[in-house]
């Protein structure tokens, strides 16, 4: 901490209007002379780890940016795009870890296999805070699906968007090119996913007349054509990333992927790629990207049969074994394409017949001996429906080993980060199979399954110990058990399937569950696992969880209201923003915020923000954040005519005293975005250790004002 001080009493001299060279924070990382410690290999990294610190304290403000960026004297920013041409790999790596979080990008693994590092950049990849005991699929809801702020100005967004500019025009990407070329396999694929980075925030966050790229991209192709390997893998790598981002945004866990297909938001053009069936089917869909397109575009129950058609990478291991299980999977989907024969085909019910054979569902006892490429097109073709006795016997078979009391399918293990095995998407291809057949076998396959399933959910709820049931919490953890909440949420799809688990009591105790549970798994799994389109029941169990008497349950609950408004599900004004609103009122603070949070969010969009302003809930028993997202009700007409609406005492409140209250909060939030400390889920500080970085500052957008933001965008106002 000694080596550290200095460099804030740079920072206070620079904010109090004192010409302390600032400057002098790169020197450790620009100047081969500066030496202020032994030459030991520990001595250097605590000193670029202190400049590092050091640096970012003084940029992430905007005295020290200014100062830095000063034309008038020489550019420290210039100072340390300039070391990159330094071959030193020290000195390279050093700057390359400040340039990854000072531009705020997730740092990719240290590797030399671009598949690797491209891997861990990718925002659909698995996190650990997306796991079961952690954040789950309400985390994973809310890092990968767009928020309904995103048009929102953001002073962070601004300060980024100029540090880029200031990098560019100092010529950081040529510098990169440089590391590329010249660098060990290590430290060039580091600086080549930087390049890769920087490219798509220049077009996110930079207008198109400002920004160019050569000749740094036209360098090294250059150097490519030279014969440099390093630039031909490099350029390779470029390709395959731009390829990654064009399918995405997209789900890691079909727990996100089955929210997806239920809401309007699969019809955006974000996810319009997917819609292969229907353009083929029909005319393209017109574009719906509000949350009125979500009420009035409700997709019919059977339109989605499968999981989304895209490109899914769920596997983040960079072990042997997971680099073979991707290859095998490879292997079986090219398998799964020359199978995947024509309609036509299946009218030869002696071929038909064959595939069963090949599947060798019916010939062997050992379900790791069957093909599951060949059971999911045979589930998906037209046939299987028209059962006769071969056929019924193959699907008996198949139910068996998805009953959780056979011990079968509820005993495979789960490893998280590694792709799904195909017998997962298969039991969700079974389940619709069952629901759409007429046949009363196939209602008997299906009630039987699903009256398992009720009974091990029983045996949790009537248990003294839930951990000596079969769904015990380290089963829902670490087994298959976990994807029976997902098979739960495919019955709720259709009538039908709402019948069946009416009938063998499933909403019953998935409700008594929720609400006398002292494990939150099993919350995050029920809510997260229902399917909440079509039916009313399915909301009534989110409902209790909403109120249930575990605090962890209703904090998760509402964390995942931002996942279903995300997703624009039908009617979610009507049945959701309710349930938000009662949220604010939690006794528990970090309720209360988690609720505001996603209202805010619900304001961005007009037609969410019509519903809140028709029930004026008052929100001023939460302090700033309340006031603030109540100053929104007046920016329609339909607020500013109400009769809860008063105008002139809100006026007299932020002309005295409340405008400045206004500046300071935004400072604040602007601070709590770019510090090295976070906050937790009930808003307050708590310390981390500085080698913890988050892969990503929290971003916060502009509080809205009451005169500028709110009553300008109307007449009246």
């Amino acid at each position: 901490m000694s080596r550290i001080m200095p460099w804030h009493q740079v920072i206070q001299g620079a904010n109090s209007g004192l010409r302390i060279p600032v400057q002098a924070a790169h020197a450790p990382k620009t100047a081969c002379w500066y030496c202020c410690c032994p030459s030991s290999r520990d001595a250097r990294e605590l000193r670029y780890t202190s400049c590092r610190l050091a640096l970012l304290s003084v940029l992430r403000s905007w005295t020290g940016t200014l100062e830095f960026c000063d034309p008038s004297k020489p550019s420290g920013l210039k100072a340390i795009v300039d070391a990159l041409y330094l071959n030193q790999i020290e000195v390279r790596k050093a700057i390359l870890d400040l340039l990854y979080e000072l531009l705020t990008l997730p740092q990719p693994t240290w590797t030399d296999d671009y598949a690797v590092a491209l891997q861990a950049v990718d925002p659909s990849d698995f996190q650990d805070t997306w796991l079961l005991s952690n954040g789950f699929v309400s985390a994973e809801g809310r890092s990968i699906l767009p928020t309904l702020a995103a048009r929102a100005p953001s002073v962070v967004e601004q300060h980024l968007a100029l540090m880029l500019y200031c990098f560019l025009e100092t010529g950081l990407l040529n510098a990169l090119v440089e590391v590329v070329v010249s660098s060990d396999q290590f430290v060039s694929v580091q600086a080549t996913v930087l390049i890769g980075k920087i490219l798509q925030l220049m077009h996110t966050h930079l207008p198109p007349d400002i920004c160019c790229t050569s000749p740094a991209l036209p360098t090294l192709v250059s150097h490519a054509t030279l014969g440099n390997q390093q630039a031909n893998a490099a350029v390779a790598a470029l390709q395959n990333y731009q390829k990654l981002l064009r399918q995405r945004p997209a789900s890691c866990s079909l727990f996100l992927d089955s929210i997806i297909q239920g809401g309007a938001l699969i019809q955006t053009r974000l996810f319009r790629r997917h819609l292969n069936v229907q353009e083929q089917a029909g005319p393209v869909l017109q574009l719906q990207e509000t949350a009125e397109a979500a009420a009035f575009a409700v997709p019919p129950a059977t339109q989605f049969r499968g999981t989304l058609d895209r490109s899914r990478l769920d596997s983040v291991s960079s072990s042997d074994e997971s680099n073979s299980q991707a290859s095998s999977s490879s292997r079986s989907s090219f398998r799964l394409k020359r199978k995947f024969l024509p309609q036509a085909f299946f009218d030869n019910f002696r071929a038909f017949n064959r595939l069963l054979t090949d599947s060798r569902v019916l010939s062997q006892a050992d379900a790791h001996l069957w093909d599951w490429d060949v059971i999911t097109t045979i589930l998906r073709s037209n046939l299987i429906r028209k059962l006769d006795y071969t056929q019924g016997k193959f699907l008996k078979r198949l139910v068996d080993f998805y009953k959780p009391r056979n011990n079968r399918f509820s005993h495979q293990d789960l490893v998280p980060g590694q792709s799904l095995p195909t017998y997962v998407s298969a039991g969700l291809d079974l389940i619709d199979v069952l629901l759409s057949s007429n046949e009363l076998e196939c209602m008997r396959f299906i009630t039987d399954y699903f009256s398992d399933i009720s009974q091990q959910l029983a045996a949790v709820t009537t248990s003294n110990r839930a951990h000596d049931c079969l769904f015990s919490p380290q089963h829902m953890n670490n087994t298959m058990c976990q994807q029976y909440f997902l098979y739960i949420g495919r019955m709720c799809r259709t009538v039908k399937g709402i019948e069946v688990l009416k009938n063998t009591t499933v909403f019953e105790y998935l409700i008594n569950l929720v609400r006398v549970t002292d494990h939150v798994c099993y919350v995050k799994l029920i809510v997260s696992g229902l399917n909440y389109s079509y039916e009313k029941l399915p909301r009534q169990v989110l409902e209790k969880a909403l109120t249930s008497a575990k605090t962890r349950g209703r904090l998760y609950s509402t964390q995942f209201m931002a996942v279903l408004l995300r997703a624009r599900l039908p009617h979610f004004e009507v049945w959701g923003i309710p349930l938000i609103i009662n949220q604010t009122r939690d006794t528990d603070r970090s309720v209360g915020l988690a609720a505001m949070d996603v209202l805010e969010e619900a304001c961005h969009d007009k037609y969410y923000l019509e519903e809140i302003v028709s029930r004026w809930p008052n929100l001023t028993h939460r302090g700033d954040a309340g006031r603030l997202l109540m100053a929104r009700y007046y920016s329609l007409p339909r607020g500013l005519n109400s009769t809860m609406a008063r105008i002139e005492e809100e006026i007299r409140y932020w002309r005295n005293g409340y405008n400045k209250r206004y500046v300071l909060l935004v400072e604040a939030d602007t601070h709590s975005s770019l510090t090295l400390h976070i906050r937790n889920e009930d808003g307050y500080y708590s310390r981390r250790n500085c080698n913890q970085r988050p892969q990503t500052v929290p971003l916060k957008r502009l509080h809205p004002h009451l005169y500028r933001a709110k009553w300008a965008k109307t007449g009246p106002g």
